[in-house]
């Protein structure tokens, strides 16, 4: 029932505040499975899994796949970079649970895909930026997701979604600058309205 909570906390970071993330509910997702997991072990594995993946993705370029093959392939392999982490973590005895496991596979396989395509087409700064926005926004709703005070709340009422669904609505209908804007543009003179001369 908190997920409605996360997803409004991506909108208004995408919306009024213009931070770029990879996919819509990708943050929102990946916070998700680090709730259930111990959240450094989530973070190493995350880490390790993107890695071995992106260079994957490297190689498999020379091939020319088509699209749908690709991210079978670049799946198969965040598949088997998670068992190669999570087997890493337990030969040091840092003894990850099986929880570990629950990141989103697929998010991981698009992340990587987004981010390699963005890295060739925007180059690696902007990639960089956009991989730091969705890592931001996943934090925040993790935060948001463990609140457990508020999900036991939403569980006896679930009807206050309808003030989400209220929230997503106007946030939905914002048309002004970001924050984000403002702040690069801040350097742009403001025009102000001139006095009339007397005649």
């Amino acid at each position: 029932l908190l997920i409605p909570l996360g997803a409004l906390v991506t909108a208004v970071f995408r919306t009024l505040v213009g931070v770029s993330t990879f996919g819509t509910f990708s943050p929102v997702l990946l916070a998700l499975s680090f709730v259930y997991a111990d959240w450094r072990t989530g973070l190493l594995v995350f880490g390790a899994v993107f890695g071995l993946g992106l260079a994957s993705r490297a190689m498999l370029e020379r091939l020319k796949l088509l699209l749908v093959p690709r991210l079978s392939v670049v799946l198969t392999l965040v598949v088997l970079s998670i068992v190669f982490s999570v087997s890493v973590l337990d030969y040091f005895r840092l003894t990850p649970g099986p929880e570990a496991v629950l990141l989103p596979m697929v998010i991981l396989t698009m992340i990587i895909e987004r981010f390699y395509v963005g890295a060739e087409e925007d180059g690696p700064g902007h990639a960089l930026r956009t991989l730091a926005g969705t890592l931001v926004v996943g934090a925040c709703c993790y935060v948001v997701l463990q609140g457990q005070a508020i999900g036991r709340l939403l569980l006896a009422y679930p009807e206050l979604h309808f003030f989400t669904v209220a929230a997503l609505v106007l946030v939905g209908r914002y048309t002004g600058y970001r924050l984000t804007e403002l702040w690069r543009f801040r350097d742009f003179p403001v025009d102000t309205p001139k006095q009339a001369l007397p005649a």
